[in-house]
Parts: C-alpha cells; structure tokens; sequence
C-alpha cells in the first residue's frame, strides 16, 4: 500500500505530464514503464531505493505462495523438526528420529544453525514467520546484487531489469530451506570481492569473509559457493602474474599479496563447527550417494522444456549476445565464474540461482558496455535516469529509509501470521 500511493502521488506530478522529448526514448513509454517512472521518482521521496523493492516484493510474494514454500518437497519440514528439536534437547548433537532402518544412527550437526533459526521464527510466529525469513533472506540476496550492480556504475533502469531477470531465474528453488542462507552468503561474498578488486572498498574489508564463513558454514553446506569465488581471483592472479611481465603482473602480486592470506584464513573457517573437520567428510560422503542423487529432481540438469526455467534460458542467452557483441572485455576471473557457475547450473537445477547472482553484475556491466547501435535502448537511461541518493550513494541514506523499509516489513509480516 505505501508503494502504491508513493506511486499515485508520483503520478500526480505535473513533471510526469510532460511530453517525451525525442532525444529519449522514441515514441510514448508503456503504462507499466509509466508505473515504473513513477515509483523511480517517489522512492527517494520516501528514502526508499530500489534494493528495498526487490525485498518487499519477494516478502510479498512469499504471502502469496508460503504454501508453495514450505510444502513443495519434504525438507522444509525436516529441517523445521530438527530444529525444534535441538531447541527442546538443548544438544546439537542430533541421533536419527525419522528412519525406522537407521533409528538412533548419529547425524552429523549439518546446517544446524539454520535449523534453529527456522524453528525460531516458529515458535515466534508461527508457520508465516518461517516463510517470511526465508523470503526476506532471498530478497536481501539481491538487494546486494542491485547494489553491487549500481555501484560499479551500470544504470540504475539496467540494474533494475538485470536483478528482476536474476530473480525469476533463481525462483525455481523458491524453498523455505536452508540454501537460502547460501545465496545471501555467494552474494555478499561477490559484493565484497569486486569493490576490492575495482578498488572501491578499503582491502582491510576483505577480513569480513572469514567472519561470514563461520556463520554460513554453520547455515548451509553451500559455503563451498563462497570459496569458488574467493578462487577466482586467486587463480585469476596467478595467472596474470605467471603470463604478464608488466604493470598487469605487478598489481597482480600486490593483490596476491592482500588476498592469500584472506583466503587462507576462510578456508580455515570452514573447520569452526561442532565437528571440525568431520562435516567436510560429511558432505564428501553424502555426494558420493549416487542412488539418491541421481534420482533427485533437483540434482538433475534443468529441462528448458518447463516454463520455471524460461527465465534461465533467457538470462543464458544474455549473457552470451552481451559477451559477443559489447565492447567490454570480461575480466580474467569474471571470465572463471561465468564459466564455472554457468557449468554447475546446466548441471544441476540447484545451482541456478548460484548462477543468477554471481553473473547478473557481470551481465549489467556488458549490456552498459553494448555499442551505440544495440545499446541505444539503454543509453537513454544512462542519460536521462534520475540518480537520487538513495541508490547513488547507499552511504547516503538516512533513518528515513530503514524506518520506511522496516514499517513495510512489518506490515508484511503482521499479515503472514494473522
């Protein structure tokens, strides 16, 4: 409701009657490019910027099809029960309650965390706080995508289309499960590593990922996520260094220099669970269980002949006519994580929102890149996009865009559990 009386009050606006000028986009926009002008305008009004919109919007849908959610395979459920059930025992250390063949068998403490943050928002509200915090997650996922998008300078219209693609694309794995831990982590785990490496952040934030990796590898075994991508601009490095004898393979060296240590201390990272280094057996084990996983549907490559993965293909598509024909030429380790995630993605249907939010920064910044000839539906919004403070400069935004963004959340969720 705030949204759509931000956007009437926007649309009331005598600015927005304006005829179109003709060196913009040709012709009048669309009223759904209407809404969206409209909402543009009213989001700095209210401190709200886009990436508050893709997370209110995935809360808003998780309202629409929490069911879909929490019952579309039986894990949800698991993960709920051991939960509950290490919050009623006390002990992480949970035995096998649920296999008549292996009763009392010990499982390992696998996503423990996750576990008893789902049964949390359980006992705190019910069924619709479950949904509602696993939503709110994804949507944080891509708040980070867009912003790190906006940030390294792809317009704010292209970042919009790029992230609402990534989205649909991800949302074949729309589960109330733990994995969802893992895309905030491969997202922000991305965000870090490219303003380090185009240099806008301090090298000293880098030290943030071992500290994330204690608590994602304690949330979901997807963690390994995090650590292809630290890999890439290591490999990436050596690379350079081992093939360049020029300024390339100097400030190669420096990164190395800055960046080893920091992925030395991640991996280390990996070993702070209950178990140390058992857990790592753990997941070596279960992906040796070929019965299961080959008859498992999300393990399975994806079928283009089923619409949930339209948006995949057309995000796939993307990619490529943008690597072929803009002008920018992907960096070395952009050129790594396009080809590994695009690899697990047709491999495994799981891996495609892994996919989404590693490649979508990296589609936007070839699209921007697009000659005059392709691009010149995106250069007019380069041009003429209003760049307000609160998707410019994210250190810019105040209390206003917490109070607002956190009264929608609210609302959202008093609607879930009612």
């Amino acid at each position: 409701m705030v949204v759509a009386e931000l956007a009437r009050g926007a649309l009331q606006d005598p600015a927005l009657a304006a005829p179109q000028s003709k060196t913009r986009l040709v012709g009048r926009l669309s009223p759904f490019g209407e809404a969206t002008k409209a909402i543009s305008r009213a989001l700095p009004w209210a401190g709200l910027g886009w990436d508050d919109i893709f997370v209110i919007t995935c809360l808003a849908f998780a309202i629409a099809t929490g069911s879909q959610m929490l019952s579309s395979d039986g894990d949800a459920a698991r993960h709920l029960t051991i939960g509950e059930h290490i919050l009623s025992t006390g002990d992480i250390n949970v035995v096998n309650l649920f296999s008549l063949a292996r009763a009392g068998e010990a499982m390992p403490p696998y996503e423990w965390l996750a576990r008893v943050i789902s049964a949390s928002t359980y006992h705190l509200a019910g069924l619709g706080g479950v949904v509602l915090i696993h939503a709110l997650v994804f949507g944080l996922a891509f708040a980070f995508v867009f912003r790190q998008m906006v940030t390294r300078g792809v317009s704010p219209r292209v970042a919009r289309w790029v992230t609402a693609l990534a989205l649909t694309a991800a949302a074949v794995h729309w589960l109330a499960r733990p994995h969802m831990f893992t895309l905030l982590g491969t997202a922000i785990f991305a965000s870090v590593l490219d303003a380090w490496y185009s240099g806008r952040a301090n090298p000293r934030r880098l030290w943030l990922l071992p500290m994330l990796m204690i608590a994602w590898v304690n949330l979901n075994g997807g963690f390994i996520a995090g650590l292809l991508l630290v890999a890439t601009y290591i490999a990436a490095d050596l690379v350079r260094w081992a093939a360049s004898v020029n300024w390339d393979g100097q400030a190669a060296v420096i990164r190395l220099r800055t960046a080893f240590p920091v992925a030395v201390a991640t991996c280390l990272a990996t070993l702070v669970t209950p178990v140390g280094p058992g857990l790592l057996a753990h997941f070596q084990a279960a992906m040796g269980e070929h019965l299961v996983i080959d008859r498992t549907a999300e393990f399975q490559s994806p079928n283009f002949h089923q619409m949930p993965y339209l948006s995949f293909l057309v995000m796939l598509v993307a990619v490529m006519l943008s690597v072929a024909w803009s002008k920018r030429r992907p960096s070395l380790q952009e050129g790594l994580q396009l080809a590994g995630f695009t690899a697990m993605a047709l491999m495994s249907a799981r891996n495609i929102p892994l996919f989404a939010i590693v490649v979508a920064p990296i589609l936007g910044a070839q699209i921007m890149a697009l000659p005059l000839q392709a691009g010149r539906f995106f250069r007019p919004a380069l041009a003429a996009s209003p760049k307000p403070a609160s998707v410019a400069d994210p250190r810019s935004r105040g209390w206003r865009a917490h109070l607002a963004a956190a009264s929608i959340a609210v609302g959202l969720f008093s609607v879930a559990i009612i």
